[in-house]
């Protein structure tokens, strides 16, 4: 059975009563959910009473297959509803968990007098599977001021229905006989047995499975994770869905039956009349809400976030009373009922309503004195004056329980309520929701006794219509750089529709595109020169740029004639050289042609250095090299075998080279003169990574920890603190305190450290102004007492001694007549015509007297005596009479009435008023007093007062109330827990929750840096905090607030602080930002693979080339070769490597080879033709056909010379006559000389 559906149908009969039909009927089909055959219609009818508590009646008939109908009745008392609310929704809300059923909620809505609609929750219960309601369970709870009300619902197993359940046959022993039947067969069965086609068979209760003859629970909540969409709790036989704080399950009627587990946001602000926990606007978010005074003109949100305080316009007002700040910026005074604004327009002055005729003709009501009895009784709403009840004014005793104005009658008062608001129970005044009838085209803001009309950003108030929004058009103020787009609401920024420009990160301004720096727009082939809003290419020298205005192509100088050259052009990728022919060598100006001396030519065969004397040729080598047998070749000569190079440690001889170099042992440095070895100082260097004490030695240094602290690592680099404390207590007697680099012993109150402060001893306080005594001080272990003589008793700052009154004792009166107080003491006097007796106490009459000495004043009481005391005010006549009676909450203990006996004494005894009642207790600021006549009226011994504090209060832990939050009246007439007034008006403070943070990432984030950026634009996501992120959040450093900054690549640090005001907690997070720079330097010209071919009689040259460049987005922090030019290579193939790395890690290399081929011997072919050696240098090309004069062509040494050779299709001519010929042969020779890097071979 379904209980829900049935309860859903009564619920909707119920409202339909209540919003004005007479009778109601209603049906239900239950029975398809559950996989069940029967088929049950349950039919439902409502009537009202027409009682005085306006209750309905509900009858229910269910019929059943095969089953006859049986009736039910449900009645609901129609004052129930304006109880109901959704207060159960804050907080946990969870109504009362049932065996054996589930729990799905509805909001509902019903309608009070003025037909405004207000929602209450309701708590459906399901029983599940074979079970159904226990007869009188009516299957629902409502929720009422964050309690559920009504009976919890019981479910319980039931037999005479089918459900769908997991069977199983059972063994054959079961059923031996053909009598067997589930009644023998069920004692094995875990939970219930069927017959199933007339055997017994076990099954299982839904939410169960058959395993192994036993039935086990299912996991929902693992097995369809589906069902719940945040939390999920398994149940026996059933699960529970969990929501987050801020969150609750989804409530909505339309998906009871059917809803799963989806968690919605709870809406704290539908409390309060849409105020929710704030004092004027709130707005929810997800999870959570946001307070606002924005409804409250003159008003700012307190540092608590939810109330409102006056604005700073209203701190200088100087208004007497009330104060309201305008949104221009006045202030306006205001002045409570009764009282009207003065001259000033600042002080409220009273209005004396009796003045006024009008009003004086209302007051009819005419009070007389009353002369009291003995003992002085009024009704409630009067007080006595000692003579007559006059009436008690509520409103000026602070007595009322009104909320806002309150109006004194005679004997009592009424509540009444300001405009904008209406009076809800007699006391309370409720805000009016003028936003309900929509007067606003946009949002309403409603506002303590009024409403206001709120328009969103991008809109404001029509000119002569302040309920209606019209868009803003942002465009007027010219907000953009080129195009400006109104929107509804907002505004939009383009750019002018050209290339070359585009939106700056402000949406607003537009910047130039430098197309340059971008790949993919640089279409450039060389040079690319940024314009504004464009870019242009160019060329480098030596090239000219195509039509197409991005290629750049070689220019041949040696076509267009103009170079100059006396002999030979040959033409370069954007240059040319000139050339000369056998036996000339180009000169210094790069286009003239000279004769070459010997020397000049392959240096003489000299490796170094060439001289000659009569054409002979003579090697000689320089300083460190020596001349071979062949007369030709200088070596080097090993620098290091003489005085170790010079070097004070290692020195080294590298590829030959006759400079040593030299190198120093771990620990130290070369000196400037590159010989001397200098000790490095790593203690000047980060302190030697030690984090302490840093100590240098000769190669090496030391790590060092002071006093208190031990090294914690391998190393010795970290010094971690010593826990003195946690060896033997630190040898202190009491309480041990470690810190950093010490620890120190401490005592507790009462006593002192001895002189090796590692004791305790106890401390006596009497030696020190006597301990601050007025009298006596006892020294006692770890404390001390004040003592006070006799006569004297110990004040309740425990050290004052004050005097003892001995003549007020009322129960032990220490004279018969007269007591005369002393300090410490007193003594006994008699009255006039008597004496004292001997013992100090007594007297004796000397003579017949008729006086009595005045009564003492009767504490909380009234006495009244016939006559006039005598002249001295201090006695009466004889004969006088005197009647006592006692204040309200009092009795009389003793006689009424006493005389003035002839002997000078009183008849009867002394007597006393004693309470009845605890004394009253005063409102809280933030709560209330339950009931009220624990405030107004009288609490009996026995009974119980609770303190209810407003919603965002709680009670303060000082006050210890306990669960109940109650206080008790004891025997003895005192409260328990006891607190002052002032206590009580404070016992109610403000609910903080304690703040915390979350750092976004786990507290690390990872950036990387863009392809050619040096720093990035790191954005961090809020990181999770309960507290106002402006005000109450801070950073360090303090960039962290702006969550984001330009970053350059490294690791960077920034730790979140929470905090709030209320009580100084706090909480912090710390995160880490990585900015990765993952991009590997850029090689720049990285050379081509060299080839060379050796001259006779050579086993090696030195090579130049063009040193690659390296660039970097970052920076790059090492290049690493393993060759550098002008090096010395043998024959072979040499490779050639440089690494480039930058301060992240990442390398990019330059590799080519060198190769030097084995010496040939050139000669002329057999046609004619011969062939012709160019040697192509920066000063020019040399070009020489001689073999002979090849080997001796110092040309060669030169720094970036090449070797290329062509072929020659006939011979040139013997000389040149005259420079026309020449200039001839020059233009004419570039017919035949081949650029060596199209079809030259080696």
């Amino acid at each position: 059975m379904k209980v829900a559906v049935r309860e859903l149908v009564l619920l909707q009969t119920l409202l339909m009563l209540l919003h004005g039909a007479q009778t109601i009927h209603g049906a239900v089909r239950r029975g398809a959910r559950t996989g069940g055959k029967s088929l049950l219609l349950e039919r439902v009818s409502c009537t009202t009473t027409g009682n005085e508590d306006n209750s309905v009646q509900c009858t229910t008939q269910v019929k059943r297959r095969h089953v006859g109908s049986k009736l039910k009745s449900l009645r609901v008392p129609g004052r129930l509803l304006p109880l109901l609310d959704l207060s159960c929704v804050d907080g946990d809300g969870r109504a009362p968990a049932v065996e054996h059923a589930t729990v799905r909620y509805q909001s509902r809505k019903r309608r009070n007098k003025k037909r405004t609609k207000n929602g209450y929750l309701v708590a459906v219960y399901e029983c599940m599977g074979d079970y159904m309601l226990h007869p009188g369970s009516t299957g629902a709870m409502y929720c009422s001021q964050g309690q559920w009300l009504g009976d919890v619902p019981v479910c319980e197993p039931s037999h005479s229905t089918t459900a769908a359940t997991t069977t199983t046959e059972l063994p054959s022993t079961l059923s031996d006989s053909a009598d067997d039947t589930c009644s023998t067969a069920r004692e094995r069965c875990d939970h219930d047995c069927r017959l199933i086609n007339g055997e017994p068979t076990c099954i299982c209760y839904p939410g169960f499975h058959l395993q192994n003859g036993t039935c086990s629970d299912i996991d929902e909540c693992s097995d369809h994770t589906e069902l719940c969409s945040h939390g999920c709790i398994n149940l026996p036989g059933s699960y529970r869905c969990l929501c987050p704080d801020g969150y609750r399950l989804d409530v909505d009627d339309r998906d009871m039956l059917t809803a799963g587990g989806v968690c919605r946001d709870v809406n704290e602000c539908l409390l309060n009349n849409g105020h929710g926990p704030c004092q004027d606007s709130c707005r929810n978010t997800n999870g959570s809400y946001v307070c606002t005074c924005d409804r409250l003109p003159g008003t700012r949100l307190a540092p608590d976030m939810h109330t409102c305080v006056p604005g700073d316009a209203c701190l200088d007002a100087g208004c007497s009373h009330e104060c309201l700040s305008a949104r221009g910026g006045g202030t306006f005074c205001l002045c409570p009922s009764g009282m009207q604004l003065g001259a000033d327009w600042k002080t409220c002055d009273d209005i004396d309503e009796c003045d006024s005729e009008d009003v004086r003709a209302m007051c009819e009501i005419e009070i007389t004195t009353i002369t009291l009895p003995d003992q002085l009784e009024c009704d409630i709403g009067f007080a006595n004056n000692g003579t007559s009840c006059i009436d008690i004014d509520e409103c000026m005793e602070d007595v009322a329980e009104c909320s806002h104005n309150c109006t004194n009658t005679i004997g009592s008062y009424h509540c009444t309520c300001p405009p904008g608001y209406e009076l809800y129970d007699l006391y309370s005044c409720h805000d009016i929701d003028e936003c309900l009838t929509e007067l606003c085209s946009h949002e309403c803001s409603n506002m303590d006794g009024g409403y206001t009309c709120v328009c969103p950003t991008g809109y404001q108030p029509a000119e002569y219509d302040i309920h209606t929004c019209v868009d803003v058009d942002e465009c007027l103020d010219e907000p953009c750089m080129h195009n400006c787009t109104n929107t509804l609401g907002s505004f939009h920024c383009s750019c002018a529709s050209r290339d070359g420009y585009q939106l700056d990160v402000d949406a607003r301004t537009c910047v130039d595109v430098d197309e340059c720096t971008t790949p993919t727009l640089n279409h450039c082939e060389q040079l690319c020169w940024n314009t504004v809003g464009s870019y242009v290419c160019t060329c480098t020298d030596g090239y000219r740029l195509l039509e197409d205005g991005y290629t750049c192509t070689d220019i041949d100088e040696c076509v267009q004639g103009n170079v100059n050259c006396t002999q030979l052009c040959v033409n370069l990728n954007g240059t040319y050289v000139c050339a000369c022919d056998r036996g000339f060598t180009l000169a210094a100006d790069g286009r003239t042609c000279e004769l070459v001396a010997p020397c000049l030519i392959g240096n003489g065969g000299c490796s170094h250095e060439c001289s000659s004397s009569d054409d002979q040729v003579i090697c000689t080598c320089p300083d460190r090299y020596q001349l071979l047998q062949d007369n030709t070749t200088c070596v080097p000569i090993d620098p290091c075998t003489f005085n170790n190079g010079g070097c004070m440690h290692t020195c080294t001889n590298n590829n030959n080279s006759t400079a040593a170099v030299c190198h120093c042992r771990l620990g130290y440095v070369l000196e400037h003169d590159n010989t001397s070895c200098a000790d490095v100082d790593e203690c000047a260097d980060t302190n030697g990574n030690c984090s302490h004490g840093c100590t240098n030695l000769a190669g090496s240094y030391v790590c060092s920890c002071p006093a208190g602290y031990a090294p914690s690592n391998v190393i010795h680099t970290n010094c971690a603190d010593i826990d003195e404390c946690a060896t033997d207590n630190g040898g202190c007697s009491h309480r041990c305190i470690n810190f950093d680099g010490g620890w120190m012993c401490d005592c507790p109150l009462g006593y002192e450290l001895d002189t090796e402060q590692r004791h305790c001893l106890d401390m006596d306080e009497c030696l020190l102004d006597n301990g601050g005594c007025s009298h006596g001080c006892t020294n006692i272990e770890g404390r001390w007492l004040c003592t006070c003589p006799l006569g004297y008793n110990l004040a309740l700052d425990n050290v004052t001694c004050t005097d003892v009154d001995e003549c007020q004792d009322e129960h032990l009166p220490p004279c018969q007549q007269l007591c005369v107080n002393t300090a410490g003491s007193y003594r006994c006097e008699c009255l006039s015509g008597y004496e004292l007796r001997v013992d100090g106490v007594h007297c004796d009459v000397v003579q017949p007297i008729s006086v009595c000495a005045k009564l003492k004043t009767l504490r909380n009481g009234r006495t009244r005596c016939s006559g006039k005391p005598l002249g001295d005010g201090r006695h009466w006549p004889y004969g006088t009479r005197c009647v006592f009676w006692c204040d309200k909450g009092y009795k009389l203990d003793g006689p009424t009435v006493r005389s003035c006996h002839e002997d000078g004494t009183w008849g009867d005894k002394q007597m006393a008023c004693i309470p009845v009642s605890c004394p009253r207790l005063v409102t809280p600021a933030h709560g209330r007093v339950l009931p009220s006549t624990c405030i107004t009226g009288k609490t009996r011994p026995g009974e119980t007062c609770q303190i209810s504090c407003r919603r965002g209060y709680r009670p303060a832990a000082w006050a210890d109330l306990g669960p109940r939050r109650s206080i008790h009246c004891l025997s003895s007439l005192v409260w328990r827990p006891q607190h002052s007034p002032e206590q009580l008006q404070e016992i109610c403070i403000k609910d903080f929750p304690e703040p915390f943070i979350t750092c976004p990432g786990g507290g690390e984030l990872h950036f990387t840096l863009a392809p050619g950026a040096r720093v990035a634009q790191v954005k961090i996501p809020r990181p999770e905090s309960n507290m106002d992120w402006w005000r109450y959040v801070k950073a360090i450093p303090t960039w962290g607030m702006q969550l984001s900054s330009v970053l350059a690549a490294g690791r960077h640090h920034v730790t979140y602080y929470a905090w709030t005001p209320m009580n100084n907690g706090s909480a912090s997070c710390h995160l880490t930002i990585y900015v990765q720079d993952t991009e590997a330097p850029s090689i720049v010209e990285c050379p081509a693979d060299i080839r060379l071919r050796l001259y006779p009689g050579h086993r090696g040259q030195r090579v130049h080339w063009r040193e690659p460049r390296f660039t970097d987005n970052v920076a790059v922090a090492s290049v690493h070769k393993t060759q550098k030019s002008g090096d010395y290579f043998t024959a072979g193939e040499h490779r050639v490597v440089y690494t480039a790395q930058d301060e992240n890690g990442n390398s990019a290399e330059c590799q080519f080879s060198v190769n030097l081929q084995e010496p040939e011997v050139l000669s002329n072919d057999a046609m004619g033709a011969y062939y012709e050696s160019v040697l192509v240098c920066p000063g020019g090309v040399h070009s020489l056909t001689d073999v002979q004069l090849h080997l001796k062509n110092h040309i060669q040494l030169e720094q970036g010379c090449y070797w290329r050779r062509i072929r020659k299709n006939r011979q040139p001519l013997a000389s040149y006559s005259s420079f026309g010929t020449r200039t001839h042969r020059a233009r004419h020779h570039r017919s035949y000389i081949v650029p060596w890097y199209h079809c030259c071979d080696t």
